[in-house]
């Protein structure tokens, strides 16, 4: 039966590797890895959602905006009340 080395001097890696063997220590350090280089690119994706976010707002309300103006002109340049009321129903 192999003899297990006294562990206290060793660095933590080569513990792991010892208590866990080396096809476990490998699975989690390419996990480890793996996770610790997402973190980064999960920010660069939130803050860039949630830029986009305030520009959709930017253009919902450019977007309502400009409606008003449209219906304005319809209204304006409508010669008869039935085509003053076609403008102002909502399609």
């Amino acid at each position: 039966m192999a003899e297990i080395p006294e562990t206290s001097a060793m660095p933590w890696w080569v513990r792991a590797i010892t208590v866990f063997g080396v096809p476990a220590a490998i699975a989690m350090y390419l996990v480890w890895a793996l996770v610790s280089g997402q973190t980064t690119a999960l920010a660069q994706i939130s803050a860039t959602l949630q830029a986009q976010k305030t520009s959709i707002s930017e253009v919902a309300a450019l977007t309502a905006r400009m409606e008003s103006y449209l219906r304005l002109l319809c209204v304006n340049t409508s010669k008869t009340q039935a085509e003053r009321n076609s403008c102002l129903t909502v399609r």
